[in-house]
C-alpha cells in the first residue's frame, strides 16, 4: 500500500484581513471530520471577520 502526503497551506493576511484557502481544501470541507475541515474551522474562527479567498 502505497503512503501519499498532501500539504496544504492556509494562511492569513493581516494587514489586507484576509484567509487565503487552496480549492482543493475547499473540495473537502464539506466532510466536517476530514482534517481539511478542522484546518479550514480553525482559521475562520481565529479570524472570524477575515474574507476568505478561495484560490
Amino acid at each position: 500500500m502505497k503512503s501519499e502526503y498532501i500539504m496544504i497551506l492556509v494562511w492569513a493576511d493581516l494587514n489586507k484581513r484576509k484567509i487565503y484557502v487552496p480549492r482543493k481544501l475547499m473540495e473537502r470541507v464539506h466532510i466536517l471530520n476530514s482534517a481539511e475541515a478542522q484546518l479550514y474551522f480553525t482559521y475562520r474562527n481565529r479570524y472570524p471577520d477575515f474574507e476568505v479567498m478561495v484560490g
